[in-house]
């Protein structure tokens, strides 16, 4: 074989070898990996949209982190370059997730992630916290929905109580979603329908076990500042070992008033 045969024998199988390669040139595979922090398998929910995650639909992946430094593993080749995910994840119980928006301005709640090689390692770590049992339906719906029977209230700055709150006074109700926006619902002094649109923030230290009462702050936000405007309480039913809670949350909304609600199963606001 003269040299000229050699070369292009040599060419051929170079060329033949690229285009058999499964990576692309110069893009690194890697394994984007949760590890669990907690004493408790932790599931892994992740969706390909905000809407996704907002409404607990077309699931894009899931997986368990077992307890105690277990992981879960999604090979990278599983993402789209440069697309943005979102991440849902908690124990079975609900009491351990990444759903806590943090009280305080600089706590922004956030679940979206690009996956990138730099930052590919995530802790699965969190403080105990009953209010996604509470505020979202048994811990795996999107929102619940609350309307007044009970309270006292301040029309034209009186005192008054339930019994004799004019008939606009008595009509509130509250939805609270799990992209913790929430809106209060109600008339003013003519009868109109009105709503209040709102965010609720869990406590810095969640709610620890133990705990008889557990609460979230709500709020009016914008880019600024963060007003605190109301408390959501409920109450922890600790007597049988597991925490279990009534269908009924306390809503104080300052001077406006302070409303006992139960859940509100209607299909109107």
């Amino acid at each position: 074989m003269n040299i000229t045969k050699l070369l292009l024998t040599a060419a051929s199988v170079g060329l033949l070898a690229t285009s058999c390669t499964p990576e692309k040139k110069g893009v690194q595979q890697y394994e984007y990996t949760y590890t669990n922090s907690t004493a408790n398998d932790i599931r892994v929910d992740i969706y390909g949209s905000l809407e996704d995650y907002n409404n607990n639909r077309n699931l894009y992946m899931s997986g368990i982190a077992t307890a105690n430094g277990g992981t879960y593993v999604v090979p990278s080749s599983e993402f789209e370059a440069n697309k943005q995910y979102y991440v849902d994840w908690y124990s079975s119980d609900y009491t351990y997730t990444n759903w806590q928006n943090r009280q305080g301005f600089y706590d922004e709640f956030s679940t979206g992630f690009i996956p990138t090689y730099q930052k590919n390692r995530n802790a699965l770590q969190s403080v105990t916290d009953y209010a996604r049992l509470v505020f979202l339906d048994g811990g795996n719906g999107t929102e619940t929905r609350w309307v007044a029977v009970d309270g006292v209230a301040y029309p034209g700055g009186n005192t008054t109580e339930w019994a004799d709150l004019p008939e606009n006074y008595k009509y509130r109700k509250m939805t609270f979603r799990k992209d913790f926006s929430c809106t209060l619902y109600y008339k003013d002094d003519a009868g109109l329908f009105r709503n209040s649109k709102l965010t609720f923030r869990n406590p810095y230290q969640g709610t620890p076990q133990g705990m008889t009462q557990g609460m979230v702050f709500i709020n009016v936000e914008d880019r600024h500042e963060v007003a605190n405007v109301g408390i959501a309480t409920y109450t922890i039913d600790n007597s049988t070992g597991t925490p279990t809670f009534g269908n009924a949350i306390t809503l104080d909304m300052g001077d406006e008033g302070r409303y006992i609600m139960v859940r509100d199963t209607s299909s109107q606001n």
